[in-house]
């Protein structure tokens, strides 16, 4: 087995780590009374668009699960590369304690 990201041979026995990341889609959008009534015509506008565009492009959209296996090395380095985006201004989302 290699290092995803280094492609460092990793040797039976030795640690190292497994990254799953999941993304999926969230607009924050909650339905009105109108859009629940009309809910048959809004699945029709839905399915026209799902028959047009690729099955596999529409699921990247809405839902992705990645999964890797890194060396010490390479663990520290992204570990240290996704705290300092936490510490970069950013968009607040509605309610983050649900992340």
């Amino acid at each position: 087995m290699k290092c995803s990201a280094c492609s460092l041979a990793l040797q039976p026995g030795l640690i190292h780590y497994v990254v799953r990341i999941t993304v999926h889609a969230d607009d924050g959008h909650y339905a009105t009374e109108e859009e629940i009534a009309n809910v048959d015509e809004r699945f029709e506008q839905l399915l026209q668009i799902v028959a047009r565009e690729a099955p596999m492009k529409l699921e990247q959209q809405i839902y992705e699960k990645i999964t890797f296996v890194l060396c010490p090395q390479c663990r520290n380095r992204l570990l240290l590369r996704a705290q300092s985006a936490e510490s970069q201004p950013r968009r607040a989302v509605a309610d983050e304690a649900e992340y």
